[in-house]
């Protein structure tokens, strides 16, 4: 496990898979698949709210995000774990999604499940 500290409040580990799914797609060349799973550890313990209020506050600022695909995207949370799933056109959108909803209070580990839709 690769561990990088990015301030004293907060670290990250950071799991990394991918494979390339083949097969006849509708509109589009290929669907990539990756699949990142970032987990956050802060050592101040304070009230952790409930899955309810961390699914809410993550739909929240995917809607305040700015970007209409981000508002499209399905979560699901687990224990402040966090699953993302759906199809999304760029992997910058991919982390842009990953990124909003690391930042919600709360959120231990994200499973980014997006699919980047590649399109011809």
């Amino acid at each position: 496990m690769n561990l990088t500290t990015l301030n004293p409040d907060q670290s990250v580990s950071f799991h990394a898979f991918s494979h390339l799914e083949n097969g006849p797609h509708e509109n589009r060349e290929c669907s990539t698949s990756s699949h990142f799973r970032l987990q956050t550890v802060s050592p101040r313990e304070s009230r952790v709210r409930n899955d309810e209020e961390i699914l809410n506050e993550v739909h929240e600022a995917f809607q305040n995000s700015g970007f209409e695909q981000l508002k499209r995207i399905q979560v699901y949370c687990d224990h402040g774990g966090l699953t993302l799933q759906g199809r999304i056109s760029t992997y910058y959108l991919k982390q842009v999604a990953q990124e909003v909803a690391r930042k919600v209070p709360d959120v231990r580990d994200i499973d980014n499940d997006l699919y980047v839709v590649c399109r011809s």
